[in-house]
């Protein structure tokens, strides 16, 4: 069954770019230091390969493959690579990035303001080698790290992480890139407990937005909600400082019920936005129909997920596929923007090979998330890949739930896995088993009150019904009743999945016709 898109909670949780993304974007604080230029020093290349062949060792050997991709000649760290290979190590990235040199990198790293053309080795290894003649620089721990979670590699992300926090514990680039990855990997305490460890978060705006929201996703309420406010009213800060803050305040007004709070703050959030105040500003635009944004707001850099949601409200379905791919690549160890392009594909179009492919490429760097696995699950039984996908659902997704409980809940396991055992046993022909299965899935989705689990599970039984036999009839009250459950704007996809199932009927029942004869 397609996981479900939950848009009942957002918060303006802070985007980790690139750090020249982020000063691109003016972003940065004055303590934020600009990583040098790459350059070569004299005979580098020479001394690492002389240090690797005097001493082989997986240390020597990372820095001369390091050094050999940033300089433009990975066939001098041939060797060192074959090397690390054949080690004993749990060390997953070492492993592939010894692999990628083998399989061929090429081009010199000349410059990290290329780093958009560059593959993720290359820029880890720019970064590392940087961070051998500057290894106090926490910006480039940071960029690292964020290149580091971006492959999955999460304990190197947050080593890099704490790294870059003792030595730069009041830059804002650090910090708030600190709490998003805390965050990211499910421990909001260590992402609250970063600002309440400085005393620059009661006095930066783009701080003291990152609290707001850390202290929200621990269950608590900032101290700082009254300097917060304070801040927006007082006008002397430049609206595009107090953008995400105004915002991050406006959502807990939201939460209250005060529209009129609510609008005001939004009003100045939405003077001189980011991206990721147009993205919220547009979430609450969709459960508090009063409130509109302005179209030329989605027209700031980067404005990805807000554009994505525009285009599937409007029912252009391509392009919401489209710009959920930027919103991947812009943020590729977040998986919002995947479940987002996947169900878009899955459900409104129809397209399992597009929310497949979406899928995978966010298992990069979440190979263990169970809400990707549950796409794939769906995708594969659907394209009547069932080794494949009874594979992923009883191994790799099972494990990934108990490993994760915190990313899917008891009742989503329980009705998505009874729904896939039931697609599954359909696609084999096994028609009765799979109608109990999709009936257990139902009848639970029903008992926990999840209408988006209860429709998906209904709508996908229905399908499965009309390939097996043409002729059945769909429960269309049942339908509409569930349906009537969902939020407005979730519904829509819902229904094109629908008439998909309608038209499937049609063309079997004209395709079952005895031909006329003149």
């Amino acid at each position: 069954m397609p996981q479900h898109i939950d848009d009942s909670n957002r918060q303006v949780v802070p985007r980790w770019r690139p750090f020249l993304v982020a000063a691109d974007l003016g972003m940065l604080d004055d303590s934020s230091n600009q990583p040098r230029r790459l350059e070569a020093a004299p005979g580098e290349l020479e001394e690492l390969l002389a240090r690797w062949r005097t001493q082989p060792s997986p240390y020597h050997a990372a820095n001369l493959i390091d050094a050999s991709i940033v300089l433009g000649q990975p066939e001098l760290a041939a060797d060192a690579a074959k090397f690390l290979l054949l080690e004993p190590t749990d060390d997953r990235f070492q492993l592939r990035l010894a692999t990628a040199i083998l399989s061929g990198l090429s081009g010199p790293v000349s410059n990290l303001t290329e780093s958009n053309l560059l593959t993720p080795y290359q820029r880890i290894a720019a970064a590392r080698r940087e961070l051998r003649h500057q290894p106090r620089n926490a910006i480039l721990l940071v960029d690292l790290a964020r290149e580091y979670a971006g492959l999955g590699h999460l304990s190197k992300a947050e080593n890099a992480i704490l790294q870059a926090v003792a030595l730069a514990p009041d830059n804002r680039f650090v910090l708030r890139a600190a709490s998003r990855f805390f965050l990211h990997v499910g421990r909001p305490d260590e992402a609250h407990r970063l600002f309440r460890s400085t005393d620059r978060a009661g006095l930066d705006p783009w701080l003291l937005a990152a609290e707001i929201v850390a202290a929200n996703a621990t269950g608590k309420h900032s101290r700082l909600i009254l300097t917060g406010r304070k801040m927006v009213r007082s006008g002397s800060i430049a609206p595009r400082q107090t953008s995400e803050l105004a915002s991050a305040i406006g959502t807990l007004e939201h939460a209250s019920g005060n529209a009129r709070e609510v609008r005001r703050l939004f009003r100045h959030a939405l003077i001189d936005p980011t991206e990721n105040t147009v993205a919220q500003a547009a979430w609450v635009s969709r459960h508090m129909p009063e409130f509109g944004v302005r179209n030329e707001s989605f027209d700031v850099p980067r404005a990805f997920e807000a554009r994505a949601w525009e285009a599937a409200l409007a029912g252009n379905y391509d392009e919401a596929i489209r710009m959920a791919w930027e919103w991947l690549r812009d943020e590729p160890f977040a998986t919002r923007a995947t479940s987002f392009g996947a169900w878009v594909a899955s459900t409104a179009k129809g397209d399992f090979r597009a929310a497949s492919d979406i899928a995978e490429a966010a298992r990069v760097a979440n190979p263990d998330d169970p809400r990707l696995l549950t796409h794939l699950v769906y995708c594969y039984a659907s394209m009547n890949e069932l080794e494949r996908a009874e594979r992923l659902l009883t191994h790799e997704l099972a494990a990934a739930v108990r490993k994760s409980p915190h990313r899917m809940s008891d009742i989503e396991w329980q009705v998505i896995s009874a729904a896939d055992r039931g697609l599954i046993a359909f696609r084999r022909g096994l028609i009765a088993e799979g109608r109990l299965r999709y009936r257990e899935a139902i009848e639970t989705a029903m008992r926990a009150r999840h209408p988006a689990l209860r429709v998906g599970a209904l709508i996908n039984l229905a399908r499965e019904e009309a390939l097996a036999n043409p002729s059945a009839v769909l429960p269309s009250e049942e339908l509409e009743d569930a349906l009537g459950g969902l939020p407005e704007e979730l519904r829509p996809p819902y229904e094109r999945f629908i008439d998909r199932v309608r038209l499937t009927q049609q063309q079997a029942t004209r395709a079952d016709e005895p031909r006329r004869t003149d």
